[in-house]
């Protein structure tokens, strides 16, 4: 049986949403990209509440890396994370994940965010098991690949990779910023809530 100890990352082991500081290295190196920007800020508003509407909206998002190799989009996030992520980690997250893994946790990050780029900050904890957004490079055209990895789609993709039945709920843990992570509480008996600024719990849930 494994003891996990599961982990979101945006505002929770960051205090932000690094999808946007992503994006951002994109723009700056191709300026012209910035024109769709206002366009992309209204489709926001239909995307509200459908997963399937969402995972097409972040896909228009992703086609502003359109025209970029694997190699420097590889380049760029290992940059990202290393120069910018990492720095800005919350205080008491590498310690925290450190005695987790110390005590023989299981440990597991599931990200909304792309695996592209976050795969840096998992590969820099040497984590389990790592799950996010899935993307793939078409011709010249970056594509998400299956759904957006969030709320309920994050345990399937555990599921995937660890039969429940392998699974010590009565000792496992969860953290996320979110509710929209709730269902982390299906594997873990203890879900904390954590302040989107600092690494500290606002709430725990314990099934």
């Amino acid at each position: 049986m494994k003891k996990i100890a599961l982990f979101d990352i945006d505002k929770t082991l960051i205090p932000y949403d690094s999808f946007f500081k992503w994006i951002f290295v994109i723009l700056k190196k191709k300026k012209s990209r910035l024109l769709k920007i206002p366009q992309l800020i209204l489709l926001g508003i239909t995307a509200i509440g459908s997963p399937e509407k969402l995972t097409c909206y972040k896909e228009k998002w992703l086609s502003l890396a359109d025209g970029f190799s694997e190699e420097e989009i590889a380049e760029f996030s290992e940059k990202l994370v290393n120069e910018c992520i990492i720095p800005d980690l919350k205080p008491g997250v590498e310690n925290a994940i450190k005695q987790y893994k110390d005590s023989g946790y299981t440990i597991i990050f599931a990200t909304a965010s792309f695996e592209i780029y976050f795969r840096y900050l998992a590969q820099y904890f040497d984590v389990d098991y790592f799950f996010g957004t899935k993307v793939r490079l078409v011709g010249e055209k970056w594509k998400i690949i299956g759904q957006n990895c969030k709320g309920q789609e994050k345990i399937r993709r555990i599921l995937e990779e660890i039969p429940e039945r392998e699974i010590d709920k009565s000792s496992s843990v969860g953290f996320s910023d979110s509710m929209s992570d709730y269902p982390f509480s299906s594997l873990v008996k203890n879900f904390y809530l954590v302040d989107r600024k600092h690494w500290k719990t606002v709430k725990t849930f314990i099934q």
